[in-house]
């Protein structure tokens, strides 16, 4: 059957290619008398096209040129040779294989007729006018136009489309010239590849702008016109002139439709320079010149230089009363580029330009809500000023305008006129505004000190400054000598106008110095002439000096007064602008304010602390702290004779500085210490000598101690805080600082610290005998000489309690924390304060060879001790905000602490213990034996690597750290560990495994691999601590702390960690937190436990909140672990357990068989199930982050889903009876409410890690920020929430249903559903906003079925306190979460209306059972409330009433924010008709 097919399918080609054959035969024989006809017209077109025809004959003629040309093209490129030479037929056209389809897709497209009438193939006529059918739309239309592209896309003759579209294009038919045109530019607006020679594109500029003329073709000849320019500028530029004269003969574009406006401001725009080009030519300045003549994108073609005057003419009569912003934008862009341009014919029209641009002045444009366009005000505003302030010619009528927009009370005005000014300045240049310079600066004087907008007063001292910077500097060209400059320009690039604003904004930002100028940049403005600078002396003196007088008057009459501190801000932002400014102001403000500082102190010399320094005295201090400040780092004057122009002024701003900070009030200090950091820091060159700069660190490390030990009134913690981070700016801006914060401020610290530690834990202060109080004034003034010598003032009144020293021990920890951000500080806090709580291991009876780094010979380790005492608690939470905040800072000092192999270390670092010598101790040298296991030998590398195997010991010994100290000193590890690098991360955890399974190996996966990291590692059988055995269940209650370590160590590992991958996992860790998490719990020891930080009482109590470290364990490595097989056996034993013991426990609460048995065990098993509950859930979330295995984690979150969808009934697991009449009991329900609420732990994120507030527990905020979807260090798949949600939703709502008739347990599956739908992404979200809704409202209307009945035999009091409790939290959760919808997607609520405005107002009604006992709650309903009013009246009309009567109760609430918001509500909802 294949063969006759295939013979058959033959026979059709071969008759297929005879027909072609003929029909390209018999075309050919018409070739001779069609080019013979062209011919001719050929010939008679030149002289024709001379001759002074009519303009309907002279388009008659280009169009039949035009056509006659594309033909002969076409058809001589259709002529070839046959195969062998014999005989000449004419090839197949790139139509010809499908011209019928093209041709019903043309007649298809613009005569609009029906396709199987018949086809209009070349040189047919149109179709009569009764052939038209209506007019297509413009999604019928869209497979026509595809076709169309598709054919010349894959001819690439554009040319013969033309010759095929000339029937359409003549008809006598509007529309279908209209949409021939329109298909034409489409196909070169969308084929911008498409080639077409120069002179095509020649021909096709002289027969679109022929075709303007016909109003019908307008848009898609504007179109095309467009498309060519931007697609083919080069040789469409060149005849800009002809466009350009057609469009403004031909187009009245104020007349037209918004879409011919547009596209005939887009033509005009792309003669000018293509926006996208322009921005392209911003990325890669230069670009290769096309071929063909192409010229620059950005230069104003030459052929627009001849019509000038007529193109400007032309541009203000179709921008006249434009109003559409898509026009306007255009419009403005245009005027501006095009007065740049043609200066000569703008400056003879500039009156014209202004009237037609000004109108818009100042500009407004609301945009509609998601405008498809994206023009916002901004964008036109820029516009607006840039076509204002393109030429110099334009201010004498613009300055005016402006000076009067500046006086008016219009607000947008006052910043638009600013803005404009700011722009002009930069453009145009001072010279220009000579004549209203007196004008301007009374004007913007008044705006500064008089006006109560604040946004205003900025710009106006934005606008102060720029006039400042380019009246500065008279020799700068760039500024004086622009105008001249610009107007010598024929033609103007964007380049250089590019680099006139850039040299501009320089000048603007910082001082101009005349001795770097070159000779390149004053070209272009005669200087030399005396009456040029003369001018330019006058402007200044007419603007700087009259304005700068204003202010300094204001300052010395009344410098606290509003006008007066408005007056110092315009000295200050003056005196940014340049160096001759800062100059001119200081000499005018410096003495003044040096008077009022010093009368200020003279005249009150015997106030008490708050009344002693005046407010003018604060004033005047501010702003020379202020002037200070305005130094500009970037300028250095070294290499000047001269200096800077603060440098005469220093000694004595030095002298009152030094004199404030010894003053009792914090306000004057402070400004004081800024302005001493300011001074040493601020100028590149050394203002100060190097007795003073010395002198800096010691007045501000006393003053800092003797604010720290200040207590009540007297601390300002703001002057503290100043005092921190001027030292840290000292520090970090010259070695000498950081050298005298070291030698200085460290050792004066840690001396404070441990004189603070001691006192507290003796119950008095060293030293402090006197309890006397004295009054404020004696506690805390300390004469300046006290200052300079570093010696703390005396401080009685905080007397010797030991809350006082527990207070400076904090504030001494804080301030150390703070400088601990610089490097070199870091490395010589952090050993000072690990040696200060560990206690060196006794030195007798131990052995002494070190083998390593950490090793000690026989494979026991000499460790520490850690300190007891509500002190060491402190130091460790410091350190640990210290490594939270700055180990990413500083990895290369993490290794050395931790006796790690050095990767990249400083040369060498200052340790406090040679700190007061100034000698430095190399950090790259190994440590020696003893240095590797005592903190308290004289190299403290490896300090840290001490506090770890002191925890060991401690956990060895049964000795618990108190919940604070713990974690804190998880958290140090755990942000050690994520800041070393990979290869020190597998290292440091390697090491540490081997103390828990000393004698095993299986965690070397590739043995080369910590064969080569570890220089020297330990001999068999490894390190380990005598009696550390976390592991087993018998020693775990007291070492769990010890694993707790552990685990937070490999869950900061990244996953491509070696270790996950070992056999030891699998062998050795995970089955061993397996048989921890499914032990039985254990109770809490009742045996007392000493003071300070340790317990010796078990940290694992049965009423634990969160799980203990061996339940979280097993859920973090089996995240981690890369094996899936080992995931799922370990998962499958884990629920195999869980089930069993949960069946135990939900038999023994349902039964009355635990009623006769002890109360011990029935705690026991109630106990273990909860511990049970809690594992689950952590399982649960480990394995939906990975979502793998697939089968485990369904299995995990089933289990689950079955404690939280709280079955009653008698039996065990799967096989319980369910019964319809028994409700679970108290303590089913708490298990169900543990289960509920563990969904919305595992769709939490993390806390982040630095966050410093955590809960005293030692494991919950560790927990999640280890179990998080963090990339790198946890599997996470990107979707794991929405296969949860898909996963777990259904079954919890099958659950909800089927305990209809159980109102405790239905209340614990709703619970379960609401906190899944709460915690989940808007996305999910949106997709299943029916469902969700439906089971939130059934939430918020959930009611304890024990309301209102006072028959307690159906159940225990326990029960219905369980269930209350349920029943709220359901509430409040619902209606968490239906606030969530109704702000994200309103319209959800309509359908459910009738239901959920009355639950609304009942959820904040206090007799109904709906209420919520919290009051932000209740402001939340009330808050829906407020958004459903949004919704359209007629929707809401029913329920007026209804709710305006509900909301009287809230009116009488006992909260006032719930009074509040039901006023507010109730009024919107009485007021919505109207």
């Amino acid at each position: 059957m294949s063969v006759w097919k295939a013979r058959d399918r033959g026979i059709v080609e071969n008759r297929h290619r005879a027909s072609d054959l003929s029909e390209k035969r018999q075309v050919g024989k018409k070739v001779l008398d069609v080019v013979a006809l062209v011919t001719s017209f050929l010939r008679f077109y030149p002289a024709t096209r001379q001759a002074p025809l009519k303009d309907q004959h002279y388009v008659v003629f280009e169009r039949t040129y035009v056509m006659t040309t594309l033909a002969l093209s076409s058809l001589a490129s259709g002529i070839s040779g046959s195969g062998d030479g014999a005989s000449n037929t004419l090839s197949s056209s790139p139509f010809s294989t499908s011209s019928q389809a093209l041709s019903q897709a043309l007649a298809a497209y613009c005569a609009a007729v029906d396709p199987t009438a018949g086809t209009a193939g070349e040189g047919t006529k149109p179709p009569p006018p009764s052939s038209f059918l209506p007019t297509s739309s413009q999604d019928a239309s869209i497979p026509h136009l595809n076709t169309v592209l598709l054919h010349v896309q894959r001819s690439k003759r554009f040319d013969e489309l033309v010759g095929q579209m000339g029937p359409y294009l003549t008809s006598e038919e509007g529309r279908v010239r209209t949409r021939a045109a329109a298909l034409l530019g489409e196909i070169l607006n969308r084929l911008p590849k498409l080639p077409l020679t120069c002179a095509a594109v020649h021909h096709f500029v002289d027969f679109f702008s022929s075709r303007l003329s016909d109003f019908p073709s307008v848009a898609g000849s504007l179109l095309a016109l467009r498309a060519l320019l931007q697609h083919h500028g080069g040789a469409a530029r060149k005849e800009a002139d002809v466009i350009a004269r057609a469009v403004f003969k031909d187009v009245h574009v104020p007349s037209m439709t918004q879409t011919i406006r547009q596209r005939a401001f887009e033509v005009l725009f792309e003669m000018t320079g293509a926006l996208e080009e322009e921005e392209k030519e911003d990325e890669q300045p230069q670009q290769p010149q096309r071929k063909g003549g192409d010229e620059s994108s950005s230069t104003i073609p030459t052929s627009l230089l001849g019509m000038q005057t007529d193109f400007i003419r032309g541009l203000i009569d179709s921008g006249e009363g434009e109003k559409d912003p898509r026009c306007l934008i255009l419009f403005l862009k245009v005027i501006g580029r095009a007065q740049s341009s043609f200066p000569e014919a703008a400056d003879a029209l500039i009156e014209a330009v202004f009237d037609v641009t000004a109108c818009y002045f100042p500009i407004t444009f609301t945009p509609p809500p998601n405008d498809p366009y994206g023009i916002t005000p901004d964008m036109l505003a820029q516009a607006l000023r840039e076509a204002l302030t393109s030429r110099p010619s334009m201010a004498p009528l613009l300055l005016p305008l402006l000076v009067d927009k500046l006086t008016s009370t219009h607000v947008p005005a006052k910043l638009e006129a600013l803005l404009t000014l700011q722009t002009a300045v930069r453009t145009l240049g001072v010279h220009t505004m000579r004549l209203n310079l007196p004008a301007l600066t009374g004007a913007l004087f008044q705006e500064v000190v008089s006006c109560p907008e604040a946004a205003v007063v900025s710009h106006a001292l934005e606008t102060c400054r720029v006039l400042a910077a380019h009246l500065s500097n008279p020799d700068d060209a760039n500024v004086i000598g622009r105008g001249k400059r610009r107007e010598r320009t024929g033609s103007s690039s964007k380049s250089r106008n590019k680099k006139i604003k850039e040299e501009a904004d320089v000048a603007a930002e910082s001082c101009i110095d005349s001795n770097k100028e070159t000779q390149e940049t004053r070209e272009g403005a005669d200087l030399s002439r005396p009456d040029e600078r003369a001018l330019a002396e006058a402007d200044w003196q007419a603007f700087l000096l009259e304005i700068v007088q204003k202010a300094v008057s204001e300052v010395k009459a009344n410098p606290d007064s509003l006008k007066g501190r408005a007056s110092a801000r315009l000295l200050t932002s003056i005196a940014r602008a340049s160096a001759r400014a800062y100059s001119a102001v200081l000499k005018a403000t410096i003495p003044i304010t040096l008077q009022l500082v010093m009368a200020g102190k003279k005249s009150k010399p015997g106030r008490v602390l708050e009344e002693e320094e005046g407010e003018k005295h604060q004033a005047a201090l501010l702003l020379l702290v202020d002037l200070v400040e305005s130094v500009d780092p970037s300028l250095d004057f070294s290499a000047t004779a001269e200096g800077p122009p603060i440098s005469p002024y220093v000694p004595q701003l030095y002298a009152t500085l030094l004199e404030c900070l010894s003053s009792p009030a914090s306000g004057p200090a402070l400004l004081a210490v800024k302005g001493l950091a300011s001074l040493a820091t601020r100028s590149p060159s050394d203002l100060l000598s190097f007795s003073q700069m010395s002198s800096l660190v010691p007045l501000f490390t006393a003053r800092l101690q003797a604010e720290e030990r200040s207590v009540g009134p007297a601390y300002d913690p703001d002057l503290a805080q100043s005092l921190l981070q001027g030292l840290m700016a000292l520090s970090s801006r010259r070695k000498m600082y950081t050298i005298a914060v070291l030698t200085h401020t460290l050792p004066e610290l840690l001396t404070w610290m441990d004189e603070a530690a001691a006192a507290g834990a003796a119950g008095e202060r060293k030293g402090g005998t006197d309890t006397t109080t004295t009054t404020t004034t004696t506690t805390t003034k300390c004469s300046i000489a006290a200052v300079a010598n570093g010696v703390r003032a005396s401080d009685k009144s905080s007397g010797n309690s030991s809350s006082s020293n527990g207070l400076e021990l904090e504030r001494c920890l804080g301030a150390l924390a703070t400088l601990a951000g610089q490097a070199e500080v870091f490395q010589a806090v952090v050993p000072s304060l690990l040696n200060r709580v560990l206690v060196s291991p006794p030195t007798g009876g131990a052995p002494v060879g070190v083998e390593g780094e950490g090793w000690t010979k026989g494979g026991q380790v000499i460790s520490s001790a850690l300190k007891g005492g509500e002190g060491v608690t402190q130091i460790l939470s410091s350190l640990a905000s210290i490594f939270v905040s700055t180990s990413e800072a500083n990895p290369a000092a993490l290794p050395a602490l931790l006796a790690l192999p050095p990767s990249t270390l400083p040369a060498s670092f200052i340790s406090p213990s040679s700190a007061a010598t100034g000698t430095a101790v190399d950090v790259g040298k190994e440590p020696s034996a003893t240095a590797a296991s005592s903190p308290s030998s004289s190299s403290s590398s490896s300090c840290l690597w001490s506090l770890l195997t002191a925890l060991l010991s401690s956990a060895a010994q049964g000795r618990i750290l108190d919940d604070a100290a713990l974690e804190a000193t998880l958290r140090i590890f755990g942000a050690v560990t994520e800041a070393l690098p990979p290869t020190l991360q597998d290292l440091f955890a390697f090491r540490l495994l081997r103390f828990f399974f000393p004698s095993s190996s299986s965690f070397l996966s590739s043995s080369s691999i910590f064969d080569v990291l570890d220089p020297s590692p330990p001999p068999a059988p490894g390190p380990s601590i005598t009696g550390l055995q976390p592991l087993l269940p018998s020693t775990y209650p007291s070492q769990a702390q010890a694993l707790s370590l552990l685990l937070t160590v490999l869950g900061s590992l990244y996953i491509s960690s070696p270790i996950f991958a070992s056999s030891g996992i699998q062998d050795a860790l995970l089955p061993a937190l397996i048989r921890l998490t499914l032990s039985e719990a254990q109770e809490a020891d009742s045996r007392s436990s000493p003071t300070g930080s340790y317990s010796t009482s078990a940290p694992l109590s049965s009423s634990s909140c969160f799980p203990d470290p061996a339940c979280w364990g097993v859920a973090l490595v089996v995240n981690k672990t890369a094996k899936e097989e080992v995931v799922a056996e370990a998962v499958a034993t884990l629920l195999s357990g869980f089930k069993q013991r949960l069946a135990t426990a939900t038999s023994c609460s349902n039964s009355s068989s635990c009623s006769n048995s002890s109360s011990s065990s029935s705690d026991s098993i109630l106990a273990t199930a909860r511990k049970d509950v809690a594992s689950l859930i952590w399982l649960a979330k480990a394995l939906a982050l990975r979502c793998a295995p697939k089968k485990s984690m369904e299995e995990a979150v089933s289990s689950l889903i079955y404690v939280a969808g709280c079955p009653g009934g008698t039996g065990t697991g799967e096989r319980e009876v369910e019964s319809a009449e028994i409700e679970p009991s108290s303590a089913r329900l708490a298990l169900a409410r543990q289960a509920a609420e563990g969904f919305g732990l595992i769709l939490r994120d993390a806390v982040p890690s630095s966050s410093s507030s955590l809960p005293s527990s030692s494991s919950s905020s560790l927990i999640e920020r280890l179990l998080a979807p963090r990339p790198g260090t946890s599997r996470v798949n990107p979707l794991w929430r929405q296969r949860l949600y898909y996963l777990a939703f259904p079954r919890l709502r099958e659950a909800v249903d089927k305990h209809r008739a159980r109102s405790q347990a239905k209340a614990a599956a709703l619970l379960a559903v609401c906190t899944l739908v709460g915690s989940l992404p808007q996305a999910v979200i949106q997709a299943e906003l029916e469902p969700i809704m439906l089971v939130v409202l059934q939430g918020m209307s959930s009611v304890s079925s024990k309301s209102g009945n006072n028959d307690s035999s159906n159940g225990s009091e326990e029960e219905e306190v369980e269930e209350k409790e349920i029943v709220v939290v359901l509430r409040a959760r619902a209606t968490e979460t239906f606030v969530a919808l109704v702000k994200n997607s309103p319209e959800a609520v309509v359908p459910h209306l009738a239901t959920a405005i009355p639950l609304l107002y009942q959820l904040c009604t206090p007799s109904d059972p709906h209420f919520l006992p919290k009051a932000k709650l209740r402001v939340l309903a009330l808050g829906s409330l407020m958004e459903i009013a949004r919704l359209p009246y007629a929707k809401l009309h029913p329920y007026r009433a209804t709710v305006s009567r509900g909301l009287l109760a809230p009116l009488d609430d006992r909260k006032r924010v719930v009074r509040q918001m039901a006023v507010k509500v109730r009024n919107e909802w009485m007021m919505m008709d109207r």
